[in-house]
């Protein structure tokens, strides 16, 4: 967690004037698939030359958020206009942010997605429930999340703007709310910006603060799982050495003349551990349990002693994606490495799919062979994340960033950082703080619960991905039926819980 300690100030053009709050109930987001880098689509040619119907598909199939750019308030009053009863239907869930003139499908969205939402809301019930009592703070507020819609926001002259924030408090009698939580990939946090400005700027200075939780999914350039090779073998070469080489689909980065791992041709079960770690440096991390640790970190050769006791560790060599190939003694006792790849282990996969096989079963499957390292792709990345909170200026024409921490990956333990924040009942209630209650008193949020929170997602947030590459294997190599094989039904009437669990 990182502290900024400079405020963030941020010009906005436009100054609000007075509009009404409507509010709306719609249903909520379904917890499913996976979510990408949201999808920016420029020309609005683009909404215009998509059927209702597509847009709904769009909504089914991806994850997150797809924006649509330059969209002017006309052409989406004209938009709305055209679509009037097909909105009356809830069925497809969008907003509009006149700011900006960005027009966004609220796709399916994962765990991690919701994961400030399930903190906030808990937090906020469980304190204000604890200051006010909980009779007394649900008849002055409501604590939502995700799937109510907001509208009439100040400055938009042809009511176009509609926002559905992932959580919120609101006055019982407010418009807007006084609080809200945006979460969304750091490719848009830009865009998060603009829906704060929104918030901060358009809601007549009912909304106070908004907090931000943007996440950033990193993938290594190179496959997680590396591919063995077993070369100058001393069958085929006349040699009495072999070499341990690996390849990332890119240039191999470990050469195998002189800056090669080499083994000798006597290594017995349970031999040492060889680590190859950075452009041809390799290390021996041990050789017995009872010997010193020999190790060579130059660029020529670690070369393994003719006998290996039997009660050192399991050999491997682990390349710098972390991948451990092992090694397996032949028959006239010389070492080899099998070549062990996870393109192999996909493809085995891959092939083994048949017409009767189960979703869950394919997705259970999935999950294992990603904890593994064994997907080319992996369900998902190295997840980054970082907390802001936003307010607008005395002025009400800027907004600024009053707070920021880096919650994953974590900073070094020697960092000052901060472990939490807080908001006063002031920002909640405004000048509704009953009597005898301090309106400078802060609610405060632990940064450390807020990650528990977090990464206890990223599992079900993986396996939420691996039930839909699941179903999108299914499809591309023996089909999706539309009724239940016999075989499935079976398994249905023998567990009929089972998809469930």
């Amino acid at each position: 967690m990182k502290s900024n300690a400079t405020v963030e100030r941020v010009s906005c053009s436009n100054s609000p004037t007075k509009g009404v709050g409507v509010l709306t109930n719609t249903t909520q987001r379904p917890l499913l698939c996976e979510l990408p880098s949201p999808n920016l689509m420029k020309n609005p040619v683009h909404l215009g030359g998509l059927e209702w119907r597509e847009l709904v598909e769009l909504q089914e199939e991806h994850e997150g958020t797809i924006r649509f750019k330059n969209i002017t308030q006309d052409f989406m009053r004209q938009w709305v206009n055209e679509h009037a009863k097909l909105l009356e239907r809830d069925e497809l869930r969008f907003e509009y942010n006149f700011v900006n003139q960005s027009f966004a499908v609220q796709c399916m969205a994962l765990p991690i997605h919701e994961s400030l939402e399930d903190f906030f809301v808990r937090e906020v019930l469980y304190s204000l429930g604890d200051k006010l009592g909980r009779k007394e703070a649900g008849k002055m507020v409501v604590v939502g999340g995700s799937g109510t819609t907001f509208s009439g926001f100040s400055g938009d002259g042809l009511g176009t703007s509609k926002k559905q924030p992932d959580s919120f408090i609101q006055l019982r009698k407010g418009g807007f709310p006084t609080i809200v939580c945006e979460t969304g990939w750091a490719e848009s946090i830009e865009e998060l910006k603009q829906d704060a400005r929104l918030w901060l700027l358009h809601t007549n200075g009912e909304t106070k603060i908004v907090i931000i939780l943007s996440f950033i999914e990193k993938h290594s350039k190179t496959k997680l799982a590396c591919e063995a090779s077993y070369q100058g073998a001393p069958s085929a070469a006349g040699s009495d050495k072999a070499t341990v080489t690996t390849s990332n689909n890119g240039p191999t980065p470990f050469a195998t003349g002189s800056s090669g791992a080499r083994l000798p041709t006597d290594i017995r079960n349970n031999s040492p551990t060889l680590t190859a770690a950075g452009s041809g440096k390799a290390t021996i991390l041990s050789i017995s349990n009872d010997n010193p640790i020999p190790s060579a970190t130059g660029s020529g050769e670690a070369t393994l002693p003719q006998e290996i006791r039997n009660d050192g560790p399991t050999p491997s060599a682990t390349g710098s994606s972390e991948t451990t190939l092992p090694i397996s003694t032949i028959a006239d006792r010389r070492s080899a490495v099998p070549p062990v790849t996870s393109d192999d282990m996909e493809k085995a996969l891959i092939a083994s799919i048949k017409e009767d096989m189960d979703i869950n079963e394919l997705a259970e499957k999935l999950f294992i062979l990603n904890k593994q390292g064994g997907l080319s792709r992996p369900l998902l990345g190295e997840v980054g994340a970082s907390l802001h909170l936003f307010k607008a200026t005395d002025e009400g024409d800027d907004i600024v960033q009053t707070f920021f921490a880096n919650l994953l990956p974590p900073e070094p333990k020697a960092t000052k950082t901060p472990n939490k924040f807080g908001i006063t009942l002031r920002d909640i209630l405004g000048n509704l703080v009953p009597m005898g209650h301090d309106p400078a008193y802060e609610i405060t949020f632990a940064l450390e619960d807020l990650k528990e929170v977090v990464e206890s997602s990223i599992p079900r947030t993986t396996r939420l991905r691996a039930t839909d590459r699941a179903i999108k294997l299914i499809e591309k190599t023996v089909g999706l039926s539309r009724e239940p094989t016999f075989a499935q039904r079976k398994r249905q009437k023998l567990n009929p819980i089972g998809t469930w669990e």
